[in-house]
C-alpha cells in the first residue's frame, strides 16, 4: 500500500470525530503508523479504505458508495445560523 493517495481532494476540515477500537486494533494500527511512515491514524484508514474500494468494490458498488458519502456529507453539513434582526 502507498501511504499517498492522488485521490484525496484535500478537503479536510480538520474537524474530528471519535471511533470506538479495541486494544489490540489500536496498537496494530499504531505499529504499522510507524512502521510506514503515516503521519497519522486518518492517513492509514484512508489508504486502506481507498485500496479496499479499488480492489474490491465492482463499479456499481462504487457509484453507490460516492452516492452514500454525498448523502453523509449532506447530514454533517452545519446548520446555518439566522440573523437576528
Amino acid at each position: 500500500m502507498n501511504n499517498s493517495n492522488p485521490n484525496h481532494s484535500g478537503k479536510s476540515k480538520n474537524i474530528t470525530t471519535t471511533a470506538r477500537l479495541s486494544y489490540d486494533t489500536l496498537n496494530k494500527a499504531n505499529a504499522i503508523i510507524t512502521m510506514r511512515d503515516f503521519t497519522s491514524f486518518d492517513d492509514l484508514i484512508r489508504d486502506l479504505l481507498q485500496d479496499y474500494e479499488n480492489r474490491v468494490l465492482a463499479d456499481d458498488e462504487k457509484r453507490e458508495l460516492e452516492i452514500m458519502i454525498k448523502a453523509y456529507e449532506l447530514q454533517q453539513k452545519p446548520k446555518a445560523k439566522k440573523k437576528r434582526k
